[in-house]
């Protein structure tokens, strides 16, 4: 068996990595290979891989050196897909070429990893189809979307480079294509989202492999080869138009966060080529990428310090985050997370805390106010890509943001527990979880568009009347403004949809309402009937006994424009009266609300029996943001397990 005799930690050039110099075969002959070491410094010409591990264990045999090593299957494939009939190819692969048993190796290889792939000469990326045939067809929409955009930038006077800032896109925005442009793409999409559902997609490292190597980068999907630069594109072109809109508003839900997932990866790739080697900003990063996966939980930290800005304020020579592997995963996020409290004008990172999926297992002795960046948290595209960089540019200067300019950040941290300055203001009496069961019912084969719109509405409806609508009742009682407007802001989490004004914003609502008032009535009084053709009767009475100005494929549009701009988490009421929404899985009755030094937003705290807290997490509630209500004189010591 092939064993690693030489240990590169120990090598008098940090710079020293081992290359892969592939033996040509034919066929099904074994596959063998020579390892070597070089020094990055002397620019050595090899071609980087990127693969998916999958959660596989090296099962299948090479030969190394003349001696037997096991690599998994997709690495496997991988080389023989690129091993060449007479000559010799010179590869890096981070399976072989960094010794994964030994730490001290894994922690000074790691963080060479970025030079490793900006210095390659190529980037191959293998997608292992499995069992798809119809590789060819994904080929072929990705390049009929990079024709469209190149189209529609020559019709706008715009640059392709433009639709990769998210930041601002009204200009993309407005195209609504026609024919001859307009595709058909429910019909052709299937073969792109397969290709998008792509375990590799799902990998933290795949994040600063392909944005280091940009237009080097090459996705090899059975017989199909892409440049990672067009699929870029077409995202990007898909997610500013109404291509992806129409689309996606007959997908489930699962899909949609696949392609929001690639969507994001191309995104970064621009900003990581906007910066110009001085990197993005770490927390953006986290938040942006957190539905990324890794074998080690601590990769989803050291998986982008390639591509962030990892010094110490002030001090370009001290990084912000060394990796090593000997450290215990609670720990690693409660350092990142002291810094950022440290580095930055608000306690921002608390309010990533308290995030938990259904099937994700927290880190074990993670205190509660540290995010968890282990779990594949689903996570939006407005964090503006400065978010770093404005929240270090007021530490640096001065605490002025908004009510922090009177009110500027107060913490401690004594081992594991933190300490705050704030007050309780209420209490929460009861959740729903109504969106939480939509989102499963969404995810039926058979729930066609119509039923997805109705079924919101119906919703819509639930959780109005959760937070007490009733037909004669229109003020929301803590801050005296009109009920549904209060709704529609605290479900768009303080941002209402700007498609129209306010006034026909709640005449929409109240239509979508009174039409899933009429569907939860008609289900009501029928409930053991459960058949689409009892879905579709529904449907019909709904559409016979509520007066709208829409057709059918209208009022699906609207329930659309009106659901991008919602957060569906939980629900919840306070002892006040007050209404608000949390994503947090772990929210109860009897958790607590206050206001904190340093949060523009209430959060959302459970007693703990040795009189301190846990974080449940952020919340939006209507009357009670940023800081609007907080009295200094009121401020005690809260502290945080």
């Amino acid at each position: 068996m092939f064993a690693y005799e030489d240990h590169l930690h120990h090598s008098s050039n940090a710079q020293t990595i081992r290359l892969i110099d592939l033996d040509p075969g034919q066929g099904n002959s074994p596959l063998s290979f020579q390892l070597r070491c070089v020094s990055l410094s002397d620019q050595p010409v090899y071609v980087a891989l990127s693969y998916s591990w999958s959660g596989q264990t090296p099962s299948e045999n090479t030969s190394c050196n003349g001696k037997s090593l096991l690599v998994t299957r997709n690495l496997y494939a991988a080389l023989y897909r690129f091993r060449s009939l007479n000559s010799v190819v010179t590869l890096w692969a981070d399976a072989i070429c960094i010794n994964q048993q030994d730490v001290d190796e894994k922690n000074q290889q790691v963080p060479l990893m970025g030079k490793i792939f900006s210095q390659a000469k190529e980037v191959k990326v293998w997608l292992d189809p499995g069992d798809e045939m119809n590789t060819e067809a994904a080929g072929e929409r990705v390049m009929e979307l990079v024709q469209l955009a190149q189209f529609y930038a020559e019709k706008l006077s715009l640059s392709i480079s433009d639709l990769q800032n998210f930041d601002d896109t009204w200009r993309w925005g407005s195209i609504k294509l026609d024919d001859p442009n307009r595709l058909d793409f429910d019909a052709k999409w299937d073969s792109l989202f397969r290709l998008l559902q792509n375990v590799w997609f799902s990998r933290t490292w795949i994040i600063q492999e392909v944005a280091l190597s940009g237009e080097r980068a090459w996705l090899y999907y059975g017989d199909t080869i892409l440049c990672w630069s067009d699929i870029a594109t077409a995202l990007c072109f898909a997610s500013h138009t109404d291509i992806l809109h129409q689309t996606m508003r007959v997908r489930g839900e699962e899909t949609s966060r696949e392609v929001m997932r690639a969507t994001r990866l191309a995104r970064t790739t621009a900003a990581v080529a906007d910066s110009e080697g001085a990197g993005l900003g770490l927390l953006w990063l986290l938040c942006n990428h957190w539905e990324s996966a890794a074998t080690d939980p601590r990769d989803n930290i050291y998986g982008l310090l390639s591509i962030a800005r990892v010094h110490e304020l002030g001090d370009p020579e001290i990084p912000l985050i060394i990796p090593d592997y000997h450290s215990d995963v609670a720990m690693l996020y409660q350092q990142v997370a002291e810094k950022f409290l440290a580095r930055l004008s608000w306690l921002v990172v608390i309010q990533f805390a308290g995030r938990r999926t259904e099937t994700g297992g927290k880190v074990p002795g993670l205190p509660s106010w540290v995010p968890d960046w282990s779990q594949l948290v689903n996570v939006t595209m407005d964090l503006p890509l400065t978010l770093d960089e404005n929240l270090e540019y007021v530490l640096e200067r001065k605490p002025d943001v908004f009510t922090l300019e009177t009110v500027p950040k107060w913490y401690q941290v004594h081992g594991s527990i933190l300490t705050l300055q704030g007050y309780f203001v209420d209490e929460i009496i009861e959740t729903s979880d109504i969106f939480n069961t939509t989102r499963a019912k969404l995810s039926l084969p058979d729930t066609d568009l119509h039923e997805r719109g109705f079924l919101w509405c119906k919703n819509l409806f639930g959780v109005a009347k959760f937070w007490g609508y009733t037909s004669e009742s229109d003020v929301y009682t803590p801050t005296g403004m009109n009920l549904i407007d209060a709704i529609v802001e605290t479900l768009s989490i303080g941002s209402p949809p700007s498609i129209l004004p306010p006034n026909e914003i709640r005449a929409i609502v109240l239509v979508l309402m009174k039409r899933g008032q009429t569907l939860a009535e008609f289900e009501a009084s029928s409930p053991s009937r459960s058949t689409r053709e009892h879905r579709e009767e529904a449907l019909e009475l709904v559409n016979d006994t509520t007066e709208s100005p829409w057709t059918a494929d209208e009022m699906g549009e609207a329930v659309h424009g009106l659901r991008h701009f919602w957060n569906f988490g939980f629900p919840f009421k306070t002892q006040k009266s007050h209404m608000g929404m949390i994503s947090s899985l772990a929210i109860d009755v009897g958790a607590h609300i206050a206001l904190v030094r340093g949060l523009p937003t209430p959060i959302i705290l459970r007693p703990r029996e040795d009189g301190m807290w846990t974080i449940v997490g952020e919340t939006y509630i209507q009357g009670m943001m940023d800081n609007q209500i907080l009295d200094m004189e009121r401020c005690h010591e809260i502290s945080i397990a």
